[in-house]
């Protein structure tokens, strides 16, 4: 039986996530792969596009410029 402390449980990530970009295709994908709380979000991915006008990551339906 392994013993696990209530210190090693509490210092485990509440979020793990992985970072890649694609210098070619100019994308950002963003990879969720654990969420503690449920309530909090999902797995899954994103890819984004950044945008050179606002300084700002985005998906294609956000306008150009900041409102």
């Amino acid at each position: 039986m392994i013993w696990v402390s209530q210190r090693q449980t509490q210092d485990k990530c509440d979020f793990g996530m992985t970072v890649d970009r694609d210098d070619q295709a100019k994308v950002v994908r963003i990879h969720i792969q654990k969420v503690k709380f449920k309530h909090l979000g999902s797995r899954g991915e994103v890819a984004l596009k950044y945008n050179e006008r606002n300084g700002r990551y985005g998906d294609d339906s956000e306008p150009l410029l900041p409102e």
